[in-house]
């Protein structure tokens, strides 16, 4: 289902959390890497680095191509996205309040593949869920967590937060379509903020990688100064595992 993933590069404790989960899905789906280290014009570099990747990702048997690029790291990675299937990128502490960071909240609100937001600690990635959510970008998640599933060999756990007395009419359409693909799946449904309460979930069933839709909306009244933002910013504050998020 990945044929060529994307990683950024920098040398931060971040980046090396996002390779080593590129490795962990190269492997998997026999999928080449493409390593991209950005950097601002005129900036320092670091000569090594993307030698050094290409040992680790060759190491692990696996075809790469690490490149060193100038510009923003957003910008450069957003272009390079539209040649592969998933592009993956590392994230901060959760306990700071600008946890994403500029290049992966940039990705998440406008690439046009999906973002798998990495923790610094590696994860086996086979224990999939998918937040459920009205709306196209939710039901790709779906799509693609179930096909993720199957390939891993594992169960999706389906998780839905919010008003629960309305939850059957999102719910049973989605059960019917696992039932028919055959997809193993387990649902769980409570009431509650819906980041908090998928967190609480994520944590409950054990999983170690999330699916969500980007689900873009407007931030500041939708005048001038209104921004693209993803509700999946708020999950990826709460949860601390590979998150990824489907535009």
């Amino acid at each position: 289902m990945f044929a060529r993933l994307l990683v950024g590069i920098d040398g931060s404790v971040h980046a090396d959390g996002a390779l080593e989960h590129t490795v962990v899905l190269a492997r998997r789906f026999g999928a080449a890497v493409v390593a991209v280290y950005a950097h601002e014009p005129g900036a320092t570099v670091d000569a090594a680095l993307a030698e050094r990747v290409q040992f680790r990702v060759s190491a692990a048997g696996l075809s790469v191509t690490a490149l060193e690029w100038p510009g923003p790291a957003d910008q450069v990675l957003t272009e390079f996205a539209r040649q592969v299937e998933a592009v993956l990128v590392g994230r901060r502490s959760m306990s700071s309040d600008g946890a994403l960071g500029r290049t992966a909240r940039a990705l998440v609100r406008v690439a046009e593949r999906c973002v798998v937001v990495c923790p610094g600690t590696p994860s086996a990635m086979r224990t999939c869920a998918v937040a459920l959510a009205a709306g196209e970008p939710s039901r790709r998640a779906l799509g693609l967590a179930a096909r993720f599933a199957s390939a891993s060999g594992s169960p999706l756990h389906v998780l839905y937060a919010g008003d629960t007395t309305t939850a059957d009419d999102l719910i049973g359409p989605v059960e019917a379509e696992l039932s028919l693909q055959g997809i193993v799946y387990h649902t769980h449904t409570r009431r509650g903020p819906a980041a908090d309460t998928v967190a609480a979930l994520v944590r409950e069933v054990g999983a170690d990688v999330l699916f969500a839709g980007a689900h873009l909306h407007r931030d500041g009244g939708g005048g001038p100064a209104a921004v693209l933002v993803s509700n999946a910013e708020e999950i990826l504050k709460h949860v601390p595992i590979p998150v990824v998020v489907q535009p």
